[in-house]
C-alpha cells in the first residue's frame, strides 16, 4: 500500500515522512493502522496514484566489517 502524510515531514509510527508530500510504500495493516489512528492526516491506496512518487529512503551508511581468519 502507499501512503501519504497531509502534513509533510516529521516521523510516526516508525516512518519518517518526505518533506516532499511523496507517498510511501508500506505493508497493509500499518497503512490501515495509520489511516483509523488519523484518518484525517493520512490517506492510503493500494496503488500509486499516476503520476505520484514514491518516496525512497536514503540507504543507511554502509560500515566496515572486519573478518578476522
Amino acid at each position: 500500500m502507499f501512503v501519504t502524510k497531509k502534513g509533510p515531514g516529521g516521523s510516526s509510527q516508525g516512518y519518517q515522512w518526505p518533506k516532499g508530500g511523496e507517498w510511501v510504500e508500506m505493508p497493509a495493516d500499518h497503512a490501515h493502522e495509520l489511516v483509523s489512528i488519523a484518518p484525517g492526516e493520512f490517506e492510503a491506496l493500494p496503488e500509486l496514484p499516476k503520476g505520484a512518487k514514491a518516496y525512497v529512503a536514503p540507504a543507511p551508511p554502509a560500515t566496515e566489517t572486519v573478518v578476522e581468519e
